[in-house]
């Protein structure tokens, strides 16, 4: 009757350890994806901030430009 026991409580902890293990293998899975697509996203968002920061520059070159060239059209009159 003790060895049924002492066979029962192993098996009994080695289906605990084996869901423990496998919900370990479903969480890092979860994780790395949620690593991945932060990851993604930041790379997107740089991406963008880089974009919309050469079209200042070009627009602010632009604008600067015609500046110099009213001035200089107002300083001829």
């Amino acid at each position: 009757m003790l060895t049924r026991a002492i066979l029962w409580v192993v098996q009994v902890w080695s289906v605990v350890i084996e869901e423990t293990e496998r919900l370990i293998e479903l969480m890092q899975a979860s994780a790395d994806r949620l690593v991945a697509n932060v990851l993604e996203a930041v790379t997107q968002i740089v991406a963008e901030k880089k974009l919309v920061r050469k079209h200042y520059a070009e627009k602010r070159n632009s604008m600067d430009m015609e500046l110099d060239r009213v001035r200089s059209i107002v300083c001829l009159l």
